[in-house]
């Protein structure tokens, strides 16, 4: 018996140039979807994960009448975004101005 995969191979491998780039597109386009779902799915645990925290204890003050104020919660997800990305443009700026020397060595 032949293995089904070398038969859809050869299947593949008979069809003509048109029809190779529609299964191409085609395939590609499935895959695509797919890394995207799960990329989704991924950061939609994260988010939920993030918004399932515990809230923060309000301490009440001496009287017991108003709550003190919450402690600053940490940089919100486009505060991290943009920090990153100004990282990453100093680090290329730097790589930009750097020495324009190189030394190559033969082997």
């Amino acid at each position: 018996m032949e293995p089904i995969h070398k038969n859809f191979l050869e299947q593949l491998q008979s069809l003509d140039e048109p029809m190779k780039k529609k299964v191409l597109v085609v395939s590609t386009a499935v895959i695509m979807v797919i890394v995207v779902y799960f990329w989704l799915a991924y950061f939609n645990t994260l988010i939920a994960g993030i918004s399932n925290q515990p809230p923060v204890a309000v301490n009440a003050d001496a009287g017991g009448s108003a709550p003190a104020a919450a402690a600053p919660a940490g940089p919100n997800m486009l505060q991290r975004m943009g920090n990153g990305l100004a990282a990453m443009y100093t680090d290329f700026k730097d790589i930009l101005r750097g020495e324009k020397e190189y030394d190559i060595k033969p082997q």
